[in-house]
């Protein structure tokens, strides 16, 4: 966003642990009910909401993570900087998704508005240390991803 010369800001509304579902036990290969960190962040650019972001990532290998240690910073330097994480690859899906009543509003768009999902999963070799979904109006954004191995990823 400042490469745009928009000023970026994140907003945290949720920092829990969870118990992990059939599903992420599978993706991150842990038992079921295990703990989980759900996080979801609202970013915006100039004041104006443009994604709503909910990243997962298993305690075990993130423990200790506050919500205060990602408070104006970038989740991804916090993974490479105090839990030397070593992403290797990344998947990401798109999907253009009809957006329900609250999330409409927290992105300030029409209820039922097309929206773009996309959905992320980290790899640090062969395990899935991150699942993310991120939602955008689709009005208002447009993506170009690249993605490297060259733990700069943020």
């Amino acid at each position: 966003m400042r490469r745009l010369g928009k000023i970026p800001k994140t907003e945290v509304l949720d920092f829990v642990i969870v118990a992990a579902t059939v599903k992420m036990a599978e993706l991150f290969r842990i038992p079921v009910d295990a703990p989980v960190y759900r996080i979801s962040r609202l970013r915006s650019a100039d004041g104006e909401p443009m994604l709503l972001e909910t990243n997962y990532l298993p305690v075990y290998r993130f423990d200790g993570l506050t919500e205060e240690m990602i408070q104006g910073k970038s989740l991804y330097s916090i993974m490479l900087e105090k839990y030397n994480l070593s992403l290797t690859h990344a998947e990401e899906m798109f999907s253009p998704v009809l957006l329900r009543t609250m999330e409409s509003k927290l992105l300030d768009t029409q209820p039922n508005a097309l929206g773009m999902l996309v959905e992320r999963i980290s790899y640090e070799g062969d395990r899935v240390v991150e699942h993310s979904k991120s939602l955008s109006p689709g009005d208002k954004f447009k993506y170009h991803v690249i993605l490297r191995n060259n733990n700069q990823i943020k």
